[in-house]
Parts: C-alpha cells; sequence; structure tokens
C-alpha cells in the first residue's frame, strides 16, 4: 500500500431475489500497516451498521469487498468480508427498484465531479408520496457522515473519492447530501438470483 494508491469498496446486497451493489472509492493520504484487509474491515465496521440502520430486515447484507484497481499491481489482491447481516428495521420494504439516494459532492461543478450512493431496501413506513420522512433523512444524514469520513486504521488513511476511470484520476468528496426524493436504481441491480 502506497500514498496514491486507489481502492474500490464493493458493498453487495440481496434483496427480493435480487443483487444490489454500492461502490465506493478511496485514495490512500497515509501511508501504515494497514492494508485492504484492514480498509474492508473499517467499511465493515464505520459504514455498513449506519445503512443496515436504513434497510429492512429483508435484506441482506452478504459481503464487502475491497480491491486495489489503481496503479495495477501484478496481483489483484483483494479482502472480502462476509455475513454483515439483514437490515435493522422489522418492516416490509418498498421495491427493489425503489431506494434513497446520498449525493457526493466535490470541490467541483459537474456530472463528472459528483457520484451517488443508492440505499436500497427502505421501508415503506419511511416513506411518503415519493419523499422520505424526516425519521429516515435524520437516519440518511448518519451514513452520509460515516460516507464522507476518512477510514483510518494500523496507521493508513484512505480519504472518500471520486474515481475517474478513463485517467485514473480522483476528486477527493468533500461532502455527502441526503436527498429527500425516493429514486429508481435501475442500473445498480446487476443480477437476479445470483
Amino acid at each position: 500500500m502506497a500514498i496514491g494508491d486507489i481502492y474500490a469498496i464493493q458493498i453487495v446486497q440481496e434483496y427480493q431475489s435480487s443483487v444490489m451493489l454500492n461502490v465506493l472509492h478511496y485514495e490512500t493520504t497515509v501511508q501504515g500497516s494497514g492494508d485492504v484487509a484492514s480498509l474492508a474491515s473499517e467499511i465493515v465496521s464505520n459504514v455498513i451498521p449506519a445503512l443496515k440502520a436504513l434497510q429492512t430486515n429483508e435484506l441482506e447484507h452478504t459481503f464487502v469487498v475491497a480491491q486495489k484497481i489503481w496503479p495495477l499491481p501484478v496481483n489483484l489482491a483483494h479482502a472480502t468480508s462476509t455475513g454483515a447481516g439483514v437490515g435493522g428495521i422489522a418492516t416490509a420494504g418498498s421495491p427493489a427498484e425503489v431506494a434513497a439516494v446520498i449525493t457526493k459532492e466535490t470541490a467541483l461543478a459537474g456530472r463528472a465531479f459528483r457520484g451517488r450512493f443508492f440505499i436500497t431496501g427502505i421501508p415503506q413506513s419511511r416513506t411518503v408520496g415519493g419523499k422520505v420522512t424526516s425519521t429516515m433523512l435524520t437516519a440518511m444524514d448518519t451514513l452520509a457522515l460515516a460516507l464522507q469520513g476518512s477510514q483510518v486504521l494500523n496507521g493508513s488513511t484512505w480519504i472518500p473519492v471520486v474515481y475517474h476511470r478513463t485517467a485514473h484520476t480522483t476528486t477527493p468528496v468533500i461532502n455527502m447530501r441526503s436527498r429527500d426524493i425516493v429514486r429508481a436504481q435501475r442500473r445498480r441491480q446487476f443480477g437476479k438470483g445470483s
């Protein structure tokens, strides 16, 4: 692990016979003894509990995968953490394509310099008229803070970034904004029953 290394974190969930995926990107800013397994562990400890607090218990977190994606290593080492459990709200969930959204913001303008984090499996009781309730929005703000924060373990620090694939560059995320309107996440659903 070196300063400037870029990592992709995949949060994989199963809900209503579908596999749901969110990808986060982090860049190493302080080099310590932390490795890719440390980063996966930090996401499971710092982000997943806040995410589960927003989701129906009909949804299951199957695993988190952390992998270095740039610069390309000889062997693409990765770490997988399994068994994160089910969502934390014991009520029926909305359809799989309905999601709450947290927007990633950077210091630069334009679509290329922001991203989204989709929260699927939101309870029907936490939406009214196509918007999330104030209780849900407050819990989303807690998740947004966890997503916005640096991940630190074993002397290593990783900051959240927007990754630009064509140039292999990043733009640091400076804010995560919870949105009150629910959205469709068709492109985030990549398989059924797998």
